[in-house]
């Protein structure tokens, strides 16, 4: 591709023409040449041009399957500029203050995808499922209480974004089986509105989050390759389900829930890497089964009031970053000395008064601050990729003697700690590039 590039601006350069690569097709940003080129012009940007209204001129475009409006001040889009353009595959009219989406819209059949997220749009026309070929909808950030009862006949979607309305459960269902990407979150449902006589093997991320659902939905394991599952600030006071269907699963967000023990069904989730448990009432692990996953590469569980990680219940060596914040835990277990991977660990809002004497080669951001430490190892010179630390709030009276050579250093924060300010002069002369937020 890129020899491509060099041998059309080379020919450029020749004569005195730019040429473009096979299958370009020139998106025109200014309509009067966009009129000017009516007969060939099929990609229109308007965007960012504080429109108040959309262009009569437009509707003369026949041949437009792009048409994108977004970032104006359009108020509605009118009835009569879908039916003038046959060919529109696609329009863009996000961030406006559009309150509906006519229903001449659906005289667009060819139509592809629509993006219409941050309106003011409090329904969608029943019209709209006549769009047999939409397969991308999106109208996040609006105001949709409800869907159209027939919306279930839209079934070649495949990725439908409504997150942040005030949907709640009614008369409508989701029946696309080749959907790939759906996100209701931040509405009022307390179900899952995905019709279960359908098999979803194509459905690879489920955001459910701030929906007061109360439980994991069976829809689950309607959808065996799902890689993607968010369901934080669910009012969720259990994790059970049936996780062994979910071989695919990679990333799991449960946070800001009421769960008070972790399954031990998490653990035969073969490829999780992400698991995010903050904000729980997770106050201890078990004692008799490790509930991690073998393959995980990110944990929290900040602001559950944990006391204590047990031996063990060792979080997996895989592990790269780890929250562990806003807790109430004063030792930290021996294997956390074999936690080699770890790249980012906060420990902070604690009860800790000591760090581990530990080597963690790859570790970059480290954050102790608010806890009772007064004093760091002498591993930290084990610390090579060290570039941020956190002591704000801490009791730590000195510094080790390797800080003046750690010269991938390049954060300190310190605010609310005992040191001398000499030790702080010091620190400086010996690290010029460090910055020091002492106060």
């Amino acid at each position: 591709m890129l020899a491509r590039w060099v041998l059309l601006l080379a020919l450029s350069g020749i004569t005195g023409v730019v040429a473009q690569p096979a299958g370009y097709v020139k998106t025109y940003t200014l309509l009067a040449d966009a009129i000017q080129h009516k007969e060939t012009c099929t990609r229109l940007d308007l965007s960012h041009q504080a429109l108040a209204q959309v262009p009569a001129e437009v509707s003369g475009l026949k041949q437009l399957k792009y048409l994108n409006l977004s970032h104006n001040q359009l108020r509605t889009l009118p009835a009569h500029l879908f039916a003038a353009l046959p060919q529109l595959q696609e329009i863009v009219a996000s961030h406006n203050q559009l309150s509906a989406l006519p229903a001449s819209l659906a005289r667009c059949r060819q139509l592809q995808s629509i993006d219409a997220g941050h309106n003011q749009i409090g329904e969608l026309p029943d019209s709209l499922v006549l769009l047999a070929q939409l397969g991308q909808l999106d109208i996040s950030y609006n105001r949709l209480a409800r869907l159209p009862r027939d919306f279930h006949r839209l079934s070649a979607l495949k990725r439908l974004q409504l997150a942040h309305n005030i949907l709640a459960a009614g008369d409508w269902l989701i029946a696309a089986p080749d959907i790939r990407v759906l996100d209701l979150s931040h509405n009022q449902l307390t179900s899952c509105p995905l019709d279960t006589q359908y098999t979803y093997t194509a459905l690879k991320e489920l955001s459910l989050s701030h929906n007061p659902i109360r439980q994991i939905p069976r829809v689950v394991t309607r959808a065996p390759g799902l890689t993607r599952l968010e369901v934080a600030g669910c009012g969720l006071d259990s994790l059970q389900a049936p996780w062994e269907v979910l071989a695919f699963l990679q990333y799991l967000d449960a946070s800001g829930n009421q769960i008070v023990c972790l399954p031990a069904g998490l653990a035969r989730l073969p490829v999780l890497q992400v698991l995010l448990m903050a904000g729980n009432r997770l106050q201890e692990l078990p004692a008799t089964f490790n509930p991690f996953p073998p393959a995980l590469r990110q944990l929290s569980l900040a602001g559950n009031g944990l006391r204590l990680l047990p031996q063990s219940c060792p979080i997996p060596p895989t592990i790269q970053r780890l929250d562990l914040s806003a807790n109430v835990l004063r030792e930290l277990p021996p294997y956390f000395a074999h936690l080699s991977q770890l790249q980012d660990l906060s420990l902070a809002q604690n009860k800790l008064t000591a760090f581990g004497n530990a080597a963690y080669p790859l570790l970059v951001n480290l954050d102790l601050s608010h806890n009772p430490l007064n004093t760091l190892p002498d591993a930290c010179r084990q610390w090579p990729r060290l570039t941020s630390l956190n002591l704000n709030q801490t009791a730590i009276v000195r510094l080790p003697d390797c800080f003046l050579e750690m010269n991938q250093l390049q954060l300190l924060f310190v605010i609310g700690a005992p040191l001398p300010p000499e030790a702080l002069e010091q620190l400086k002369v010996h690290q010029p590039a460090l910055r020091v937020f002492a106060h």
